[in-house]
């Protein structure tokens, strides 16, 4: 037993799981991580975070690959615009879409491989299965209640102090309920936050700096602060630049796209990337963000030639 005035919960979450005809013959993401042998067919039920990642690895490994998906796209929290130009490249690699579809059936064959049939009646055969659909919180092992802890499946609710509904239990990372992504620089942030507060060194409630965020496809889509589409429903201006003839990306045959949102001041207030190196170009919007620069004042800026920074002035 251990008694102490403050507690932290931080367990994080665990794969998500379906429910149908042969779900058991699914595996998670964390089973798709031990693989001993990359199947030569690999098929993912999801297109968020995981399975789209998951998908251009198999495919790059050259595992005939499937995503289905139960909605019309993927990355829904993700600008449309970049998410259709690469899921278009992931088909031209040859991974094979299933769009509004979900799966009702999967069966072991006689060559030990799965048939799986979808609710449409499509079927196909396939070496391995993965559930990607989300995860869920890993709250309801903790017998949270017997703390006057709330909780649900997909996060604990917690305040701006990172308290749930015990004020002397805190929840961060991904298994509370902060608005936030669930990434890592999340995570640890929240953990100095708490300690400080536990600690007596703050008393003020959690802020938060701009969150960038990644995903790593064929190419790679990364987004921070207001979304296209906000911005479009604020009225601001949006930048829609193409920079596969720049030179930093030019001589990677990258076909790089940057969607700047800039409010009425001219602040840029969100962007989205689609670039092989978008990671590192987002970057430079972070600090934009934060900074509460406008457009041209990042552009007055001189970065070394060629880079990915060098090419600001371009952004119109």
């Amino acid at each position: 037993r251990i008694k102490a005035l403050d507690w932290v919960i931080a367990t994080g979450q665990r794969p998500k799981t379906l429910t149908f005809s042969g779900a058991e013959l699914t595996q998670d993401s964390e089973a798709f991580l031990n693989l001993p042998v990359m199947p030569d067919d690999v098929t993912f039920i999801g297109a968020g975070y995981i399975g789209m990642e998951f998908a251009n690895i198999t495919q790059a490994a050259g595992a005939h690959t499937r995503i289905v998906t139960a909605g019309p796209t993927a990355l829904r929290a993700f600008d449309q615009t970049l998410v259709r130009q690469l899921i278009t490249d992931m088909q031209e690699t040859g991974i094979s879409w299933y769009f509004n579809a979900t799966v009702q059936q999967i069966e072991k064959t006689p060559t030990d491989r799965l048939l799986v049939t979808l609710t449409d009646g499509t079927q196909f055969e396939t070496g391995r299965v993965f559930v990607t659909a989300g995860r869920v919180a890993n709250a309801d092992q903790l017998q949270l209640e017997n703390a006057g802890v709330v909780w649900d499946t997909t996060e604990i609710p917690v305040d701006d102090h990172l308290r749930t509904s015990n004020p002397h239990i805190y929840a961060i990372g991904d298994v509370g309920g902060s608005p936030v992504p669930k990434l890592v620089p999340t995570g640890n942030h929240e953990g100095r936050y708490v300690a400080q507060a536990i600690a007596g060194l703050t008393t003020a409630p959690i802020t938060y700096p701009a969150i960038p965020v990644v995903v790593f496809g064929t190419q790679h889509i990364a987004q921070v602060g207001l979304s296209v589409e906000a911005g479009l429903a604020n009225g601001y201006r949006v930048t829609d630049i193409d920079m596969s003839q720049v030179m930093p990306f030019y001589r990677y045959n990258d076909t790089a796209r940057v969607r700047t949102v800039l409010d009425d001041a001219g602040h840029i207030v969100g962007a989205s990337v689609i670039a092989a190196e978008a990671e590192e170009v987002i970057n430079y919007f972070v600090t934009a963000i934060n900074e509460r620069r406008t457009l041209a004042e990042t552009q007055s800026n001189l970065y070394a030639y060629p880079s990915l920074g060098s090419e600001f002035a371009t952004f119109y």
